[in-house]
């Protein structure tokens, strides 16, 4: 669920600069509601995110990323690492100083979560400079 929230809100960061504000709201309710339930589900492990609520909450992204994309005429390509962002825990065994960090049980959740942050700042900053 964490990841799902960074990339919706990378999703919405590129929807703003694509001038498509209703998905850019969309997808900024899908993060606020991502981060509710880590809000909710503190201490981490507490409720395991059951797999309807990650996939349907994957499928909402996915069908905000298309609408996104098929209104943006000129960032279509922003939108390819916001995917990447879905491999956080490869990125983060790929990277010697997150794979260093992420080593310390505490630590791991923001690790992590700075993996997938990567791509979807990749993202965002690849959307103003095409738009």
């Amino acid at each position: 669920m964490l990841v799902l929230a960074i990339a919706a809100l990378g999703l919405t960061v590129i929807a703003v600069s694509a001038h498509a504000g209703l998905l850019g709201g969309m997808a900024l309710a899908l993060a606020a509601a991502c981060i509710g339930w880590l809000a909710w589900a503190r201490p981490f492990g507490k409720a395991p995110p059951a797999l309807a609520a990650t996939a349907s909450g994957g499928m909402v992204f996915a069908a905000l990323g298309f609408a996104t994309l098929e209104g943006a005429a000129r960032t279509p390509w922003a939108l390819l690492p916001l995917i990447a962002c879905f491999w956080a825990d490869a990125i983060l065994r790929r990277v010697p100083l997150l794979a260093r960090l992420a080593k310390q049980k505490p630590q791991r959740p923001l690790v992590l979560a700075l993996a997938a942050a990567l791509p979807a700042i990749l993202a965002i900053v690849l959307a103003f400079f095409l738009a």
